[in-house]
């Protein structure tokens, strides 16, 4: 396939701006591809966890020694199990970090270290971007509120439960079909939402 950078995507009235967005034709059919880019609170919230990390490690290994030392064996082994759980942590959610969103004519894809989220254009009931009174009042039930994302189950009095794998807080869009409500984000949200609702009009 052909690819043409681009740094104003246009789509209806609408205009994504960034310089890692693409428009790209394959076979006469035009898609966007769109970044993932980090606010403020998922990068100082990852390089300090990461930090943080490094440290207990070094930390729980000098521990460790000390009490095989010691003789103290149980202590020991809590403080060698304790090094795994930061980095597990962190492993699983950058496994899930978001790092583009895919539109077609007919899917939309979010791409993930672990694989892709696809949902078909013909399964999306509603699609539409949110701010942040949409979020208000939010609880995560399971995942990360920062490292590496926004990633997990969220729940709040507007949207309810969904699914959210996004990684800045202001460009940020919902896409609900039959099973589950998703909240993704991207540079160029508002391309990406104008592009499915154009694809489920026709």
């Amino acid at each position: 396939p052909t690819s043409t950078r681009t740094e104003d995507v246009r789509m209806g009235n609408t205009i994504g701006r960034a310089r890692k967005d693409e428009a790209i034709k394959n076979n006469n059919n035009m898609y966007y591809r769109f970044s993932c880019n980090w606010d403020t609170t998922v990068i100082f919230t990852t390089v300090v966890t990461l930090l943080i990390t490094v440290v207990v490690i070094f930390l729980s290994f000098k521990t460790y020694k000390t009490y095989r030392r010691r003789g103290n064996n149980f202590m020991a082994i809590i403080a060698i199990t304790v090094v795994w759980i930061l980095p597990t942590a962190s492993i699983v959610s950058f496994m899930y970090m978001p790092t583009s969103v895919t539109v077609d004519d007919e899917n939309l894809i979010l791409r993930q270290i672990k694989g892709n989220i696809t949902i078909p254009i013909s399964e999306i009931v509603e699609v539409r971007q949110i701010g942040h009174d949409d979020m208000k009042d939010g609880v995560r039930r399971f995942g990360s509120g920062g490292l590496f994302g926004y990633l997990g189950w969220f729940e709040n009095p507007r949207l309810g439960t969904f699914l959210m794998y996004a990684t800045n807080r202001n460009n940020r869009f919902l896409v609900k079909d039959s099973r589950n409500t998703y909240v993704f984000s991207c540079i160029g949200s508002d391309v990406v939402v104008g592009t499915i609702l154009k694809a489920a009009a026709k």
